[in-house]
């Protein structure tokens, strides 16, 4: 589409932000997460929120620069469309800011209409992936929109709110999308941001930390804070969508940095969990050595876990990560066939997979391996085989996903061209447990959600995984509440 941007992966940056300790108030914003309603159906309870960084990064560098700050996760604090209107008469912010995800998207449009109508004159700003991959046609499928900040927004937004407060008007502000009357107009991209030590840490509400509870494959109810160690990502997987918002080159923090704020939330708010939420945390294993020595030296005895890869198991880095305190890696496999993997450019030889998670395993750190089922050319003899190597490749857990064709993909375009309707966002937001988006050529509906029930009671109900876990469980609770999580998960396929 013509109203499509691409990001530029090579482009440098000189205005990094300097950032104030003194916060005073000043004109307002609340940054608004919608709640995710039935997205996870049945199995909702397997899924735990987590602190959404790209706001908690937003919130930061707005009260860095002065500006007030109310920050509205809906899903936590359990509001619903009459709770948010009630919200904002009440803080009355000058702009309000909505995160836009497509599978959230068609909800979220009910949401900035309401705000419309509750606050006529405030400033409607919107921003995220969905926006990002298709900035134009988002002004135009959401006329209550004002601006809509594409890309990295941390310096855009903050020039959008110093431009409003001073009622100057948005020409000069890269990375935007505005509108003049009926038109609407695209600014040029900003750059990515070189040095992501000049942020400030991303901010987390203090009377709302403590509820953002540990993911499950911890066996804790205690909190936990995610990190963002790095941006970008090297692999051009047809399938994913952090290309579009942080391009394909990895732009890191400094280990020291990444522990100055593990540090922070260790002291200040008695956190012991973390979970690093990079695209690839160990692309660098040098970098991942330092982080790791920088958290034993400064913050032993807390756990967490990271995004892996299954050609990127050096086994120094593996031991280097759990002396520090690492229990669990994510690894994306996606397939079984090693034809879909290459077609999805996924860049990882199934025969070296197993060894993989075997070193991750002799490092006493726990796996958890992805399959997406219903990519293009998947077929039921592929689909067999992804289930049948989950199993053999034998991690801790799996986890099965229906293929969905994001904004901005090359899956995308593929399946436009297959016939895929991008206009219906709705269908995003229907649970990937009970209905799939996309289905390829070679599958029907019915087959493909069979294979996928099929896929999580084979490895599921194995006896030997089972007493493995059983045997992880440190006491009766954890026992109970582990059964009674993979009945319904079971029960649900």
């Amino acid at each position: 589409m013509s109203a499509d941007i691409t990001m530029s992966a090579d482009i440098t940056m000189s205005d990094d932000i300097t950032m104030s300790d003194d916060i005073t108030m000043s004109d307002g914003i609340s940054l608004v997460l919608s709640d995710v309603g039935e997205l996870f159906g049945r199995v909702k309870e397997a899924f735990r929120p987590e602190y959404h960084l790209g706001l908690a990064y937003l919130s930061a560098v707005c009260r860095a620069k002065n500006f007030e700050v109310d920050l509205v996760d809906m899903q936590v604090e359990m509001m619903n469309e009459g709770d948010l209107r009630q919200h904002l008469m009440q803080v009355k912010p000058k702009a309000v800011g909505f995160t836009l995800l497509t599978p959230l998207f068609a909800h979220t449009k009910e949401l900035i209409r309401a705000t419309r109508e509750t606050l006529p004159d405030a400033i409607i700003i919107g921003g995220g992936s969905h926006g990002t991959a298709l900035p134009l046609q988002t002004m135009s499928e959401v006329p209550e929109l004002d601006v809509l900040c594409y890309g990295e927004s941390e310096l855009t937004l903050i020039e959008v709110l110093d431009n409003i407060a001073e009622s100057k008007n948005l020409d000069k502000v890269k990375g935007i999308c505005r509108r003049r009357g009926k038109e609407i107009l695209t600014n040029p991209p900003r750059t990515f941001i070189e040095n992501l030590d000049s942020l400030p840490f991303a901010w987390r509400r203090p009377d709302r930390i403590k509820k953002y509870l540990a993911p499950i494959y911890f066996h804790s109810d205690e909190p936990y804070i995610n990190i963002l160690s790095s941006r970008g990502c090297p692999y051009m997987c047809s399938f994913c969508g952090q290309e579009v918002t942080f391009g394909n080159r990895v732009r890191a923090r400094s280990a020291q940095n990444v522990v100055d704020e593990m540090e922070y939330h260790y002291k200040e708010n008695d956190i012991r969990i973390f979970f690093f939420d990079d695209s690839t945390f160990v692309v660098d294993s040098k970098r991942v050595v330092s982080i790791c020595k920088e958290i034993e030296s400064r913050i032993p005895n807390i756990r967490w876990g990271a995004m892996g890869r299954l050609n990127l198991c050096d086994e120094t880095m593996l031991k280097a990560m759990r002396r520090a305190g690492c229990e669990m890696l994510h690894f994306g496999v996606e397939s079984g066939d090693q034809k879909i993997l290459d077609a999805i450019h996924k860049q990882i030889d199934l025969s070296k997979a197993g060894d993989a998670i075997k070193r991750v395993r002799k490092a006493g750190i726990m796996s958890n391996a992805s399959f997406i089922l219903g990519l293009p050319g998947d077929n039921p003899e592929t689909i067999s085989k992804t289930i049948e190597f989950a199993i053999h490749l034998d991690s801790d857990f799996v986890s099965f996903s229906m293929a969905t064709p994001y904004p901005g993909t090359e899956f995308f375009e593929l399946a436009r061209k297959e016939g895929f309707d991008p206009q219906d966002w709705k269908k995003f937001g229907i649970s990937r447990y009970t209905e799939p988006v996309y289905v390829p050529v070679d599958l029907t509906r019915d087959e493909l959600l069979t294979f996928y029930r099929i896929a999580y009671r084979k490895f599921y109900r194995r006896p030997k995984l089972i007493l493995r876990e059983l045997l992880k469980l440190d006491n009766y609770l954890n026992i109970k509440r582990s059964i009674a999580l993979a009945r319904k998960l079971i029960l649900a396929q």
